[in-house]
């Protein structure tokens, strides 16, 4: 991640994950005993009571998981204990369940039901009354996160303003097609732009290189208080402007979680893609401010760069400020650039 968000504490939609929790937890217990609404949490019973699609739903759920056998019940505690910790997932410390692990009569009705709870149950008039709307949660976050106005995945895109009448959507972090019982849990949801959430993570699994479990890999946790901007440098290789390439370089005990950053959300080609365009409106404004300065009688070119990377350090984290610093830093690497200007200027 580029940065990340502080969790949102408290807010009514919580109690969405908070009932679907109160469920299973109700199911696992009450195994083999009738359907009854002692498996129901009541702050969900007023919803349940004008939504007999959720009804449906959660009967059907109930009743394929008590025609399961003991091993099956077994592994659907364990995708559903493991799949909500999300921090520890992230972080390599425990295994990951998909749905085509679970059994498949189970693995459908399963994901029919997070379904309905994320995409339809609400836009409901009862659940907006009851529990509160996603845009409301997305404005508190935001007001929460002031400081986050970039895509907290990429720090390129400007994310929608807080209190405009719409919002970015919600990446799954772990992707509610893969992992079952984490669809409304808001660990695994994340405001992204969309640029990172429909055009380079899609549906990709965040947790293994490859399909088929493979490839195990640790990743960045989006509510990690310790992740700030700044954590990740950006450098620019090459000899020349015509073939430069991106590096991430960061902690080393962070060299994992970059790499895969990198691959979910194609950041290093992005950032050499936003360099190339703009290198040529950067260089040309780096000439023109000391076209500017040179002419003053106490000019001094070392003390000319300095007072331009104040300035951008002022606004790193704007803009794509950062990549324009990456890019003077690599000018500057070059013994002659005083030379140079001169030249550009001449």
């Amino acid at each position: 991640m580029f940065t990340s968000y502080k969790y949102l504490h408290g807010h009514t939609l919580e109690n969405l994950n908070n009932c679907i929790k109160f469920f299973f937890e109700q199911l696992f217990d009450r195994s083999g005993k009738r359907y009854s609404k002692k498996v129901i949490h009541y702050n969900f019973k007023v919803i349940i009571d004008q939504c007999p699609k959720l009804d449906s739903l959660l009967r059907k759920t109930y009743k394929e998981y008590n025609n399961l056998d003991s091993s099956e019940k077994t592994l659907i505690k364990e995708a559903f204990f493991n799949n909500n910790q999300i921090e520890k997932l992230c972080r390599g410390d425990l295994e990951p369940i998909h749905y085509s692990e679970l059994p498949s009569s189970f693995a459908k009705v399963c994901y029919d039901l997070f379904k309905y709870l994320y995409e339809s149950l609400p836009n409901t008039d009862i659940f907006q009354e009851s529990m509160g709307t996603f845009l409301d949660h997305y404005q508190k976050l935001r007001e929460l996160n002031k400081t986050v106005i970039m895509c907290p995945s990429c720090g390129v895109s400007f994310m929608k303003p807080i209190n405009y009448s719409k919002r970015n959507d919600y990446d799954h972090y772990l992707p509610k097609s893969i992992y079952p019982f984490s669809s409304v849990n808001f660990n695994n949801l994340v405001p992204i732009c969309d640029d990172c959430n429909s055009d380079e993570k899609k549906a990709q699994d965040t947790l293994y290189r490859e399909k088929n479990k493979k490839s195990r890999r640790k990743v960045f946790y989006p509510y990690d208080s310790n992740i700030i901007s700044g954590h990740i440098q950006v450098r620019l290789l090459g000899d020349d402007p015509d073939n430069l390439r991106i590096k991430l370089e960061g902690n080393d005990e962070q060299k994992e979680e970059i790499e895969s950053w990198d691959g979910l959300f194609s950041i290093s080609s992005r950032y050499l893609a936003i360099t190339k365009e703009r290198q040529g409106g950067w260089m040309s404004e780096l000439q023109r401010k000391y076209k500017k300065q040179r002419e003053k009688p106490s000019f001094d070119f070392k003390q000319f760069l300095d007072e331009e990377f104040e300035d951008l350090y002022a606004n790193l984290f704007v803009d794509r400020v950062f990549l324009k610093k990456a890019l003077y830093d690599w000018l500057c690497s070059n013994p002659d650039l005083e030379r140079d200007l001169e030249l550009s200027v001449m």
